[in-house]
């Protein structure tokens, strides 16, 4: 007898370690489209000759912006579980978290979006928390590995029994309570 191939996909351990990444990542989200947006970063210097006044909304303001800082801390827990228990983390997460400071990249809050078309279409954020820049190219044929068809996972055999043949009359659920 051949032995029988180990079922496909995670096992009930890396379960709660994908459950405790993925509250981490909505954790993470949530706290920063709590916070108010962080300006872009700009290259002049303040000036510092002209006096603010400083008002309840500023208060509230420096208040939520101490969530920016905790959303970092989530992102950098998940990447460093990830990383200690080798789990690969999905490209759509890592596509919307900074690498440089682990800012989640919130369009208009956190980041900036652009396209360019030379010299090859791409896709540009740019992170208001740190000033960098990731592109992604626009490739009609490209598709990301964890979106191909074939690395989907397949049934396993033993539920193809349950699915009725072409010669078998499928049996409706009111004549299988009836005894029919």
């Amino acid at each position: 007898m051949a032995k029988k191939k180990a079922p496909q996909g995670p096992g009930p351990q890396q379960l709660q370690i994908y459950q405790r990444m993925n509250f981490l990542y909505q954790a993470a989200t949530l706290m920063s489209s709590l916070a108010r947006p962080i300006p872009p970063t700009s290259t002049s210097p303040p000036k510092k000759h002209i006096k603010q006044k400083c008002s309840k909304t500023d208060i509230k303001w420096q208040a939520s912006q101490d969530l920016h800082p905790l959303a970092r801390y989530y992102n950098t827990n998940m990447k460093k579980i990830g990383r200690r228990l080798v789990i690969r983390v999905d490209p759509h997460i890592k596509r919307s978290i900074c690498k440089r400071c682990d800012t989640p990249l919130l369009p208009v809050t956190t980041s900036t979006t652009r396209s360019k078309s030379k010299p090859e279409p791409a896709i540009v954020n740019l992170c208001h928390a740190c000033g960098s820049q990731r592109s992604y190219l626009l490739k009609e044929d490209h598709t990301l590995c964890i979106d191909r068809p074939d690395r989907l996972l397949q049934p396993p055999q033993d539920d193809v029994d349950l699915l009725p043949t072409k010669g078998q009359p499928e049996v409706s659920s009111v004549q299988q309570q009836q005894g029919m």
